[in-house]
């Protein structure tokens, strides 16, 4: 594929997952229309160097904004008796298990679920396509190779392991060994609309170029607000030296000249108060330095593509067919699966446009079916989870969770966007993930927080469980419930691990609901501690 052809992925993505982005788009709907006008979202200082950099797309429009204290962890709570108000996390994190311990060759994680034992079942990319079999300590206990690189698993209701991936469905025993595989039914439907997507990225092609001039002075207004803010510490630094050596000054007189012991303490004082200063400015200061260095190259790269003066109708046939492959090869990733004893769901993109489906297959595979469509996601992500209860789906861009029967037919809707409190779920998209616990309940998880809550399977608030440290941005989370809900798990693809959260309270005897916009007494500052209250 030659240079400046610009991925399909980053046609349609805003990697909402830079750190620091405040609240992307509240209202973005993926099947609304394309807005046209391109911004650059500003990376905030945080401490963790694997946060990507933001990208530029013209799905969504975001205001420029740098936030020196954006996305810091969440803090860790000490647990106390009880709970009866519901205002403080049920759960604590307690492990972390690498996907990558010593010894073994290192992979990348793409999804996790857990088997009837409270295994987990890593689903890995690398050297070799397997899945990655932990203990409950955390052990390697053994490797299940695989004949498709993976991208969503999940346990069915007998046991067997659900496995989706480039573009195949696969059912195998508990042992691993493949019971079954096909072809995922989505991709004949993609392959059927090829014209239609031929038609999509030549559009989105002509876009790119309708829209250089604008993405370009965003990065440059970007890289200008990166140099004010570096330009104001360079001077809060000087004058803090400044003032540094008078109060040395001042210190030394009040000890050995004027013997005043209340000014040479509160000179110390100020001293120890800048000192830490120019510490806390210095870690900034080469964030942002490194942060800048990231724009600059991405406005080279950018240049690189589309500077060159080259006009949208010289494409040649070979570059048309090399955007449709790449679209296609981008549309037929699975982004999640699940089974009942009567049938596999499936969550994917549509074959055409920018919304996501759900296709039901019969328990042997066959028989696939598009029963939901239109649903709106974000980054490559719509989490579906069947029960007894229904078919769960978390659509993330409209900040619900969707509950269906097994024909499709939608049976109720909850969730809302919020950035305080605790009912709703905060970010640009969120709920990203679903799980079930003891009696049908409902587990969310968010993202870039790391919040995991409980709902009844009507969508009541049961509880807030916690937050699970991981690094911030727009992306998985999946998590997984075991001991009758005493402990709970998320995926953090970023780090390569999984956060383990032991209980440390009971849960609350009545659903907190009616008190989740963040307004109780007790407890309180719990919540808050964990990022998620006023």
């Amino acid at each position: 594929m030659t240079k400046w052809l610009l991925g399909w992925s980053a046609l349609l993505l805003l990697n909402c997952g830079a750190a620091g982005v405040a609240q992307a788009a509240e209202d973005h709907d993926a099947n609304a229309p394309r807005q046209i006008e391109a911004r650059v979202v500003v990376v905030a200082i945080n401490n963790d160097e694997t946060a990507p950099a933001a990208e530029v797309t013209t799905e969504m429009a975001v205001e420029t904004t740098v936030d020196a204290t954006a996305n810091e962890p969440p803090a860790a709570a000490e647990a106390t008796a009880s709970n009866d108000t519901g205002s403080q996390p049920t759960h604590k994190q307690s492990m972390l298990v690498s996907i990558n311990p010593e010894g073994v060759a290192e992979a990348t994680v793409q999804c996790f679920c857990l088997d009837a034992d409270a295994n987990m079942l890593a689903g890995v990319t690398g050297p070799a396509n397997e899945i990655r079999v932990f203990d409950r300590a955390g052990d390697l206990v053994r490797q299940i190779e695989l004949a498709v690189a993976p991208e969503a698993i999940n346990l069915a209701p007998d046991g067997t392991i659900l496995v989706a991936g480039g573009g195949k469905i696969l059912r195998l025993d508990s042992d691993g060994a493949e019971l079954a595989q096909v072809d995922s039914p989505h991709v004949a439907a993609l392959r059927a609309n090829v014209e239609q997507i031929r038609e999509e990225v030549v559009q989105q092609h002509k876009q790119q170029f309708e829209t250089m001039p604008q993405v370009i002075d965003a990065y440059t207004r970007a890289l200008d607000q990166l140099d004010e803010q570096l330009e104001t510490f360079a001077t809060q630094d000087a004058e803090a030296r400044k003032t540094i050596l008078e109060e040395i000054v001042n210190e030394r007189i009040a000890q050995t000249q004027t013997g005043d012991a209340a000014e040479a303490k509160r000179a110390a004082a100020k001293i120890e108060t800048l000192a830490s200063s120019l510490q806390s400015n210095k870690k900034r200061s080469e964030m942002l330095q490194k942060n800048r260095g990231l724009y600059e190259q991405a406005l080279a790269d950018y240049k690189e593509r589309f500077g060159d003066g080259a006009k949208p109708d010289e494409l040649s046939e070979e570059q048309i067919d090399e955007l449709v492959e790449s679209a296609l090869q981008y549309k037929m990733a699975v982004a999640s699966i699940s089974g009942t004893g009567d049938a596999v769901f499936i969550a994917c993109r549509a074959p055409a446009g920018y919304a996501y489906d759900v296709w039901k297959l019969a328990p042997d595979l066959s028989e696939g079916e598009c029963i939901v469509s239109g649903l709106s996601g974000c980054c490559g992500q719509m989490d579906v989870q069947a029960s007894d209860t229904g078919v769960y789906v978390a659509e993330n861009s409209r900040h619900r969770v969707c509950r269906y029967d097994e024909a499709g037919e939608l049976v109720g809707t909850w969730g809302k966007s919020a950035r305080t409190g605790v009912e709703g779920f905060g970010s640009c998209c969120n709920p990203m993930n679903l799980a079930f616990g003891p009696d049908g309940v409902v587990y969310t998880a968010e993202d870039t927080t790391g919040r995991i809550k409980r709902y009844s399977p009507d969508g009541q608030l049961l509880s807030v469980v916690g937050a699970a440290d991981v690094v911030p941005g727009c992306k998985k989370v999946a998590i997984g419930v075991s001991d009758g809900g005493d402990r709970v798990y998320m995926l953090d693809v970023t780090r390569n691990h999984i956060a383990v959260l032991d209980r440390v309270l009971p849960d609350p005897t009545e659903p907190i609901a009616d008190k989740a916009d963040g307004s109780q007494t007790a407890g309180g500052g719990w919540l808050r501690l964990f990022g998620i209250g006023d």
